[in-house]
């Protein structure tokens, strides 16, 4: 990762750097990340702003064989270019990185117990910055101290243990929150997995080939391939690859102990949601059946009742899936009544 590619030396004056010249200054790099001095990171850091500052404090050189330093490096980058891809004219946020041994020869007070770690610096109030993450102009002697309004990301020790992508997407949802926007990773191309599935594909289509008499016999006249095309249509649309793939908590907890059953964002899921997906959807298609088949009852006062109580079910079990979306998504619109049930 080219994070030092460009250089940039701040003089006393890059507090009174405009936002189209950091722009220009961000769109310059091969990676969307800006190497500074950590001899000027205050006048850098300081000052009022209306964007984020997100901070990398790495052992860029690796002059003290930090080996997870080198294997967050290409997160970071990731999720960056996830940035740079979606806002790299926004002006929400500028990338730095630090190198922890040039940190202390600058900053005596900083008190750094591991890296690598992301601060992230939010917008200051003096500009007029509305936002959730908004913090106060302050005088600070150094904007590495400990006392500096900032919010870290600690980079998790099973960061080793896991994928590249499994820890962008991480980290990715974690800054996305901050910033309050979507970032969206790409995947990389796995020519393994591709092959393995498309010689597991034509061996299969062979085998259905070779005897698709029997197999038409078997499944004329029987529910299995019903049954099965409605499992597959469930899996398909719970989620179910996405809590595998990435191997999610089914029902995890808070910092109070509680169950969580949803996870806020539409970029991550618990397991807990293939189910909660697949019910609700199942409810709601069995109210579609049942009045589809309604009209059939003779009695007429049977069949009134049937058709306003299962219009009722599948009024409530629409608001309900949309009173779930809304926890995902909180500027969804279309909700007539909020159901929270979770």
């Amino acid at each position: 990762m080219q994070m030092f590619a460009i250089f940039i030396w701040i003089t006393s004056c890059i507090a009174m750097l405009s936002k189209s010249e950091l722009l220009d200054i961000q769109q310059k790099t091969t990676d969307g990340v800006i190497g500074i001095n950590p001899s000027k990171f205050n006048e850098f850091c300081q000052g009022p702003r209306d964007y984020f500052i997100v901070a990398l404090l790495t052992d860029v050189e690796n002059e003290a064989g930090c080996r997870i330093c080198q294997q967050f490096a290409p997160v970071f980058e990731k999720v960056v270019g996830a940035y740079m891809d979606g806002y790299r004219d926004t002006g929400k946020a500028f990338f730095a990185v630090l190198d922890y041994s040039n940190i202390y020869q600058h900053h005596h007070d900083v008190s750094l117990s591991t890296v690598p770690q992301v601060w992230i610096y939010p917008p200051i109030n003096s500009v007029g910055y509305s936002a959730d993450y908004d913090s106060k102009s302050g005088d600070y002697s150094s904007c590495l101290g400990e006392i500096t309004e900032h919010l870290t990301y600690q980079v998790p020790e099973s960061l080793p243990t896991r994928s590249i992508q499994e820890n962008s997407l991480e980290f990715a949802q974690f800054l996305a929150e901050i910033l309050q926007i979507q970032l969206y990773l790409k995947s990389e191309f796995d020519m393994s997995h591709f092959i393995s599935y498309l010689l597991g594909l034509f061996l299969l289509t062979q085998v259905i080939r070779k005897r698709r008499d029997k197999i038409r016999k078997r499944l004329a006249g029987s529910y299995i391939w019903q049954v099965f095309s409605l499992v597959s249509i469930f899996i398909s649309i719970s989620g179910y690859n996405f809590c595998s793939q990435r191997g999610v908590p089914f029902l995890p907890t808070n910092e109070k102990g509680a169950r969580m059953f949803l996870s806020g964002g539409q970029q991550y899921q618990f397991g807990s949601e293939v189910l909660i997906s697949i019910v609700v959807y199942l409810s709601l298609a069995i109210c579609v059946t049942v009045l589809i088949c309604i009209p059939m009852i003779s009695n007429p006062l049977q069949r009134n009742f049937g058709a306003l109580l299962f219009a009722t079910f599948l009024f409530l079990g629409y608001n309900v899936l949309t009173s779930i979306f809304i926890i995902k998504n909180p500027s969804y619109p279309f909700n007539f009544i909020n159901i929270p049930i979770f």
